[in-house]
């Protein structure tokens, strides 16, 4: 599966333009702040609910946020990987010298989408689908 990320990666990558570094460290930005934002909505209901841990609506909920959050992590990484070049361009300009590899960045998106899966698999159970 990862060889095959790698190949649709590289072949999607060799279409894309590239992007002036304003433009992608705007699009980097919003994509971040997109799974941050979802993230800490996540954070926040768990909080809320956690004495209704018994309560089918709310584990619903919580299951709901959590499947929604992976949608958008996995939106960032294939961005990232889309764009890799850009996003080490980016990465040294803020001071980083470590290159990200897409290997790297192929193995953490599967197991985000392992995540999402499992969460899917939870609602659908559950007769509830993904936010």
């Amino acid at each position: 599966m990862a060889a095959f990320l790698w190949v649709v990666s590289f072949y999607l990558s060799s279409y894309c333009f590239a992007m002036d570094d304003a433009q992608f460290e705007q699009l980097h930005q919003q994509k971040l702040q997109d799974v941050y934002w979802a993230q800490v909505a996540e954070y926040q209901l768990k909080e809320k609910l956690i004495d209704q841990s018994d309560n089918v609506a709310a584990q619903t909920a919580i299951q709901q946020k959590a499947c929604a959050s992976a949608v958008l992590e996995l939106k960032y990484y294939d961005f990232v990987i889309l764009n890799l070049s850009d996003f080490n361009r980016y990465r040294q300009i803020q001071g980083f010298n470590k290159i990200v590899y897409i290997e790297e960045l192929q193995q953490d998106r599967l197991d985000v989408q392992h995540r999402y899966k499992a969460q899917q698999k939870a609602l659908s159970d559950m007769h509830a689908s993904c936010e």
